[in-house]
């Protein structure tokens, strides 16, 4: 994705995650707070460790560090070809609705953490 894309000025507001592999960061979500909704976003893995379950541990450290801010629910938009990944930890669409984001198809999608 092109640079000027991923640049909102919300970084700086977020909460940032990483998973690293030494001194290496392979994977990466930000998280934004809205009263008790996580919203979780820029989720990222290097094609080298796809399929190694590190994007589950980073999603499952998400789902942590957000319950530990006190939130009871997490939303995100994902991708189509990575949907059912959010499936197998317990996220539901919220909508069918299909949302374009940087010209990619995006689904919403939530889970309760209570």
């Amino acid at each position: 994705m092109a640079r000027e894309l991923e640049i909102d000025g919300l970084d700086a507001v977020a909460v940032q995650i990483v998973a690293l592999d030494g001194d290496d960061i392979v994977a990466t979500c930000r998280l934004r707070f809205d009263g008790n909704v996580c919203k979780m976003e820029r989720m990222a893995v290097e094609s080298g460790h796809r399929g190694s379950g590190v994007g589950a541990e980073l999603l499952a450290g998400a789902e942590g560090e957000a319950r530990r801010r006190g939130a009871t629910e997490v939303q995100l938009k994902a991708q189509l070809r990575a949907r059912a990944f959010y499936e197998r930890s317990g996220y539901a669409a919220s909508s069918e609705e299909i949302v374009l984001d940087a010209a990619i198809e995006h689904v919403q999608m939530r889970k309760s953490l209570l």
